[in-house]
């Protein structure tokens, strides 16, 4: 008997997960129509895709929402490594009077 209560608790738990994904997707949609995001395409191999998948699942993201957030904290990574919060020429560190 605790066995399919356990299989119910999972069931209703993906559900959850499911339903909380689509919402985070819809606000992704939502937030990227309001505000002035570009869209980019990437070519990925098969292997690649598939991974990229899987961690989506494991992070529970839509893909994209996982892409952005890789190249955001590889961009602030790169930047702290490299000093670019106090280059005046990189892009948003612009100077103005």
């Amino acid at each position: 008997m605790s066995d399919k209560k356990e299989i119910k608790l999972d069931i209703n738990l993906l559900r959850q997960i499911k339903k909380e994904r689509d919402k985070a997707e819809t606000e992704a949609m939502q937030e990227q129509s309001q505000n002035k995001t570009e869209i980019i395409s990437i070519r990925l191999d098969p292997l690649t895709k598939e991974k990229l998948a899987y961690i989506c699942d494991l992070e529970y993201r839509p893909v994209a929402l996982q892409i952005r957030k890789i190249i955001e904290d590889f961009i602030r990574r790169y930047e702290k490594e490299n000093g670019l919060e106090h280059d005046i020429k990189y892009p948003g560190n612009e100077i103005v009077f």
